[in-house]
């Protein structure tokens, strides 16, 4: 996609204004051409801010899912309370990111019927700009609290998790005992059209319709961003388009072209959410049972039982490795799980992270290291540093080569680069 041609797209003053709307009272975060975010935050409040953004490169809009009272006050070092402070609330997103786009469809179609079964009127729809669609419910229909004392804005992002993993539990059961052919009406059909093997697929038996609608989990982490409506996607070079849920079964991929954008339709309307219309959805949901929502389905990785190799990482991480200005603290995230699925003491990555810290300008305040260090220490699972996805691209770090192109997990690069050694070493003990 050419520059003149997003310049051209956002000049629009309808395009502009809608792309507005959408991010208010959100944090605004802009693609350049390099592939690379720019700075955070940014805010959008009139239309020739869009304009302005785009003539000096940026190509793609991205709004936070939460709202906040005053986005330009995030920055590097605001922590979980001040977060917890400046946001106002949230909205309900699913992200669907399936690669079969009419595997896509079916998935979105499903789940609005779900929202509509459990009470919701005011739903939102837009397609992502390639293959996938994002759902929304606004903060307007959720009630003030749950279990009538927790506060709903408060309980971000652990309740849009557990709403996540409920959701995806329920369909998946759903297909597996009522509607097994909703996708195909045999499994060759299911196989020839995904490319995949019966194993890649399924899961005791059963298929793992997870597998094929892809929700992503990653929307229920802090200062998470979306593609805005009638952004434009790199890639595809078709606009983020808003349509009603009764015109999905009939959309077309090319109904996102640039010339055929007519209409431009509103993906948050809030004015015409009722109060407390969420309230069945989030009941069930438990803000005590950890477990019941995080242990089915959960992907496994096995320890890799090999010295700490900074040639093994994929090039993500390695651009963290080297330091950063922005997005420290969810490098510090992923840099600590991804290490702990090494075979080294503790005491050797607490070293490690510290002489990382020292890279980043600033460095991040060494309380606030040891505070995460302290407690990923006494977590007792071992689990994988987040999927790839947007979290790598919103710290501006994602850059992916060839193995990229095959892994959905930082984790799955290493056990690949791995793998010979791993086998050498089998073989010599057989032997």
């Amino acid at each position: 996609m050419k520059q003149s041609e997003a310049i051209k797209w956002y000049s629009r003053t309808e395009i502009a204004s809608a792309i507005v709307k959408s991010a208010e009272n959100k944090e605004v975060a802009f693609m350049l051409q390099s592939g690379s975010y720019g700075r955070r935050p940014k805010v959008l409040q009139f239309p020739a801010d869009v304009k302005s953004f785009a003539r000096d490169g940026a190509t793609s809009f991205h709004i936070s899912i939460e709202n906040f009272s005053d986005p330009l006050k995030l920055g590097p070092e605001t922590t979980e309370h001040m977060l917890t402070e400046l946001r106002q609330s949230w909205d309900l997103i699913i992200d669907i990111d399936c690669p079969w786009f009419e595997y896509s469809k079916k998935t979105a179609k499903l789940i609005i019927e779900y929202l509509h079964s459990q009470g919701l009127k005011n739903i939102g729809l837009k397609f992502s700009g390639n293959k996938g669609w994002h759902i929304c419910v606004p903060a307007e229909s959720f009630p003030k609290k749950i279990a009538r004392t927790h506060e709903t804005r408060k309980l971000f992002p652990l309740l849009l998790g557990r709403l996540l993993k409920k959701l995806r539990i329920e369909l998946n059961e759903y297909l597996n005992k009522s509607n097994p052919k909703y996708f195909e009406s045999d499994l060759d059909s299911l196989f020839k059209k995904t490319g995949k093997k019966r194993e890649e697929i399924t899961k005791n038996g059963k298929i793992d319709f997870l597998k094929l609608m892809d929700i992503d989990l990653a929307m229920a982490s802090p200062r998470h961003l979306i593609r805005s409506p009638y952004s434009l996607h790199e890639k595809s070079g078709l606009a983020s388009v808003v349509i009603k849920p009764e015109e999905l079964e009939s959309f077309k991929r090319e109904d996102a072209k640039l010339e055929n954008v007519k209409e431009i339709r509103d993906f948050f309307n809030r004015q015409t959410s009722e109060p407390n219309e969420a309230k069945n959805l989030f009941s069930g949901i438990s803000l005590e049972e950890t477990e019941k929502y995080e242990t089915k389905y959960e992907r496994t990785f096995e320890p890799i039982k090999v010295k700490l190799n900074n040639n093994l990482f994929p090039p993500c991480i390695k651009r963290i490795i080297n330091g950063l200005e922005d997005g420290r603290k969810r490098a510090l995230f992923a840099l600590i799980n991804l290490y702990k699925n090494f075979d080294i003491p503790w005491d050797e990555l607490e070293e490690k992270i510290y002489e990382w810290n020292e890279k980043n300008t600033p460095p991040l305040k060494k309380g606030y290291i040891q505070s995460q260090l302290t407690w990923h220490k006494r977590q007792r699972r071992r689990l994988p540093p987040p999927n790839c996805k947007q979290y790598y691209k919103d710290i501006g770090v994602c850059f992916p080569d060839d193995i990229c192109k095959r892994i959905k997990n930082p984790l799955t690069y290493v056990n690949i680069k791995t793998r010979p050694t791993r086998r050498k070493r089998k073989q010599s003990v057989q032997s």
